[in-house]
């Protein structure tokens, strides 16, 4: 069996589960009821695969610092990018880039940080 996981730290991994659940559609949705620092959740937002595990210093899993800059972040192709975006900044996310059209390569692009540290740029083809 092969397959690929993107792996991910949260101070609460429960709150961002309700979090990307308020802006993506996701499928697979697995969740442990421990206390914080032991939980872990495990969701598909189309077809890939996210494991986000709670902040615990005791594990060396530290969240992304407040304020830092990801060198990296996700990249997810929506249905309608102006509805994703609307979720997302009702949802406390804070905006990098609004939406905007690149006609060089006929999509919508826009990109958001969440309240977790985590960066993610959104697209619509048309």
């Amino acid at each position: 069996m092969k397959k690929a996981e993107i792996n991910m730290v949260a101070t609460n991994s429960i709150e961002a589960l309700g979090l990307y659940k308020r802006i993506f559609e996701l499928e697979n949705v697995i969740k442990t009821s421990q206390k914080v620092g032991y939980n872990e959740v495990f969701f598909s937002i189309y077809g890939l695969r996210f494991h986000i595990m709670d902040e615990n210093a005791q594990f060396n899993l530290i969240s992304p610092a407040k304020g830092g800059v990801l060198s990296c972040w996700f990249d997810i192709t929506v249905e309608s990018i102006k509805e994703t975006f609307e979720k997302a900044m009702e949802n406390g996310c804070e905006v990098i880039f609004p939406v905007t059209f690149v006609d060089t390569h006929n999509v919508y692009n826009g990109m958001f940080k969440d309240k977790f540290g985590y960066v993610w740029l959104i697209h619509q083809e048309i």
